[in-house]
């Protein structure tokens, strides 16, 4: 388990913060899902620490303390990656948590007491049973006060404690839940099952950012499609978003594997069945997503209305919409998406050849990308042209005479316009 555990880039800084924090007479521990994933096999994205030390005390011991989260004991401590201290070569802040427990949820989030405590008790308070464990360096052992060890053999998530209660303190546990059960491919336990589908309309409580940047983890997962399946299980998918609806088949062709977060997003909108793609976007926009992700929707499917166009349409009505899509910053990537996005579409009208007619164009005028425009603004006003949309008209039809006909000079493509 410490194998993997040691090729953590941050291993060393690890180990030297709980040494220090054992050699002032603190407990400290590894938490969480490091834990969980070197028991699994499997290497730690982020290793945190759990200790006995305040906050104040963990200040005392380390030069470079950064406050993120004082009031639920949490800090970051920064460790120089030199002898002599020097901050500019500083790694990654590792974050430490002083042992403690909760109570009063108010908000469906937020604990109205928090007391520091020991480690059992810290462990109780944790979600799932499988991020509950702790590993001790020291005594090189796991932690473990809450079963965690058997549901990870047993492939089993479930709560901490009764699970009604976890739900009710944190609504975001709801769709943690699915997540995790997809992502380590868990069966969800029974009660745990129940109280998730009995307190599913609680996920509206919680905010649009701590969805979607859950959901965009989702993404992240080897098997993406698992975690859909979990949220139909647990009733989760039309709290979450309301009317859209997927074929369970179209989900799993295109999420079989990890994919960006705006790959997701576009796929939610396209793959859509139940309304126009207008509301689809309406009701993805609710998680507040980013324009570059919107942008990027938009514009999937704008090229996805020009191939369903393409077949159709002759070369020369074709070339202007082509170059429009060209000049894009994001096209080349929203060829590759709905490159794996159509076929996915099992009543797709798109055939095998959707991306034909664009081939065929891109390998004509754009091998290398679209070259450079030799007919300027500048040299249209020196010709005559008057400032507005006319300019911008004749421009567009000089660039398009330029890729046909890439002998013109700048001279002949003026007087053609």
């Amino acid at each position: 388990m410490e194998t993997l555990l040691a090729q953590h880039p941050q291993w060393k800084y690890v180990v030297q913060i709980c040494q220090q924090l054992h050699n002032q007479g603190y407990e400290a521990v590894l938490a969480g899902g490091c834990v969980r994933d070197a028991l699994l096999g499997k290497l730690a994205k982020d290793i945190d620490i759990a200790t006995s030390a305040t906050p104040e005390q963990i200040e005392k011991i380390f030069p470079r303390v950064i406050m993120v989260g004082k009031s639920f004991g949490v800090c970051r401590v920064v460790m120089a990656d030199d002898q002599d201290g020097d901050q500019d070569a500083a790694q990654d802040p590792i974050e430490l948590a002083t042992f403690r427990e909760e109570s009063d949820y108010k908000d469906g989030r937020h604990p109205e007491h928090v007391a520091y405590s020991d480690m059992k008790k810290d462990s109780a308070r944790r979600d799932f049973t499988v991020n509950a464990m702790f590993y001790d360096l020291g005594q090189k052992r796991v932690l473990d006060y809450v079963g965690g060890e058997a549901d990870l053999k047993g492939k089993v998530l479930r709560t901490v404690g009764v699970a009604d209660e976890r739900f009710a303190e944190d609504s975001l546990r709801l769709l943690r839940a699915a997540r995790f059960a997809a992502q380590l491919e868990f069966t969800v336990e029974q009660k745990t099952l129940q109280a998730v589908q009995k307190a599913a309309q609680q996920l509206t409580r919680v905010s649009a950012e701590r969805r979607r940047d859950e959901i965009n983890k989702a993404f992240a997962i080897e098997k993406p499609y698992l975690f859909f399946e979990k949220l139909r299980q647990m009733n989760l998918q039309t709290v979450l978003f309301i009317t859209l609806d997927w074929n369970e088949a179209d989900l799993k062709k295109f999420f079989k594997n990890p994919c960006p977060s705006h790959w997701g997003w576009a796929a939610l909108v396209c793959l859509d069945r139940s309304k126009s793609y207008a509301e689809a976007i309406r009701i993805v926009s609710t998680f507040k997503l980013s324009k570059d992700t919107l942008s990027f929707i938009h514009l999937c499917l704008e090229l996805n209305v020009f191939l369903q166009a393409g077949a159709s349409k002759t070369e020369a009505v074709m070339l202007a919409p082509f170059v429009s899509l060209m000049q894009k910053a994001q096209m080349e990537d929203v060829v590759a998406f709905l490159r794996r996005c159509l076929p996915a579409m099992e009543d797709s009208p798109q055939k095998p050849d959707a991306f034909a007619p664009w081939d065929a164009l891109t390998s004509k005028y754009a091998p290398a990308g679209l070259p450079a425009a030799i007919v300027m603004g500048k040299d249209l006003l020196d010709a005559g042209v008057k400032p507005g949309p006319e300019l911008g008209h004749k421009l567009q039809k000089a660039f398009l005479l330029q890729l046909q006909n890439p002998n013109f000079t700048r001279d002949e493509i003026i007087s053609k316009i």
